[in-house]
């Protein structure tokens, strides 16, 4: 099971308590394995993306995962889970409502005719982006692209 922004009920409980640690989160995977022959209960596996304006440090990290992993708990009915968290790094942007995460960020994007520009983002909705490159605003309706990545390279 897969807690994207579009399952909204989980993956907003989830969002609001990595928000109140001031960080974003960006995509959270989820499944819920069968029962143990050890323990006689059924385990919860996590992986959280988060991302912070200020850098995803081991700290972060950290701090993420104790306040996450009970609501996990709580939501998948089990008693274990098994979380990790971790940063964007070099990520590859799936959805409008990721890039409205990244504002600011430095990212890659593809266009639909195999050309690619590199830009600050700007502005994101849920149908066009814009980007920054040598100071000049470019709009890009997400229909045009075909691929968009955080680009930490040039990341400031």
């Amino acid at each position: 099971m897969n807690f994207s922004p579009n399952t909204l009920g989980s993956f907003e409980s989830c969002a609001e308590v990595v928000r109140s640690l001031g960080c974003a989160l960006v995509d959270l995977q989820w499944s819920v394995s069968a029962v143990s022959r050890r323990v006689q209960q059924a385990q919860g596996r996590a992986r959280a993306v988060i991302y912070s304006a200020g850098g995803v440090t081991l700290d972060v990290c950290a701090r993420v995962h104790r306040i996450l992993v009970p609501r996990l708990q709580a939501l998948g009915g089990v008693r274990t889970v098994f979380l990790e968290v971790g940063s964007p790094g070099e990520r590859v942007i799936r959805n409008a409502a990721e890039f409205s995460i990244f504002l600011g960020e430095t990212v890659k994007v593809w266009f639909c005719t195999g050309q690619f520009q590199v830009g600050t983002l700007a502005f994101a909705d849920e149908t066009c982006l814009t980007l920054t490159a040598g100071g000049v605003p470019v709009t890009i309706p997400y229909v045009q692209l075909t691929k968009a990545q955080l680009h930490p390279a040039v990341r400031a």
